[in-house]
């Protein structure tokens, strides 16, 4: 989403008479791309947990989860495209050599090897650090515009940048300091757990 002027807008904000959106010309109710955009956030944290409880010290392989994951994707959007409007058959059977190699570098470089960074991380550290991470996705995607695209970076853009980055590195704090804590009280249950065992077994004196 772009505010009016190539700034990018930032995330939606709740406000007093429900959810609004920022833009280059004040406050404005979320539209339908909005709410998808809210959706996918939401599809995307359940996603990063479930892959992590369910693969978490466990011999599976990054690569191979990943191909699933891609594969079945592809398979079920594939199905379900003419529901959308053109089939994703049709829409390929149209592409020029040109959009073919943007397609390609879009799908391999941009998704599946995404996944794969993302797949392989959530499983050596917590989802909330994988997910706090990922939420900076949008200062890369500034950083790009700004740089390589000629984009301008409005006031709106800069706050939202800013409160992006205040954000995730407070979360990294809360996030921190909850595993040290896990750790520490894990590590003392272990501690104290060997001797309460070990009278257990202990005949009690009569």
């Amino acid at each position: 989403m772009r505010a009016p002027g190539g700034a990018p807008s930032t995330r939606s904000t709740r406000g007093r008479w429900g959810y609004v959106r920022p833009t280059g010309t004040g406050l404005h109710p979320p539209t339908a791309g909005d709410w998808l955009v809210l959706a996918a956030a939401v599809a995307r944290a359940v996603h990063v947990t479930v892959m992590h409880r369910k693969s978490a010290r466990k011999q599976y392989d990054s690569l191979s989860l990943t191909y699933v994951q891609m594969t079945t994707a592809a398979v079920l959007f594939c199905a379900v495209s003419p529901l959308a409007g053109v089939p994703a058959w049709t829409v390929a059977s149209r592409l020029s050599p040109g959009l073919w190699l943007v397609l390609l570098y879009l799908a391999l470089i941009g998704t599946v090897f995404a996944f794969f960074v993302q797949m392989w991380a959530v499983r050596k550290t917590s989802p909330s650090r994988v997910s706090l991470l990922l939420g900076t996705e949008p200062i890369w995607a500034l950083l790009v515009g700004v740089l390589l695209g000629g984009d301008r970076l409005g006031i709106h853009g800069a706050a939202g940048a800013a409160l992006i980055l205040v954000g995730a590195g407070w979360g990294q704090r809360i996030e921190r300091k909850h595993r040290e804590e896990k750790e520490k009280n894990g590590s003392a249950v272990v501690g104290s757990g060997t001797p309460e065992r070990a009278e257990e077994g202990r005949p009690v004196a009569g």
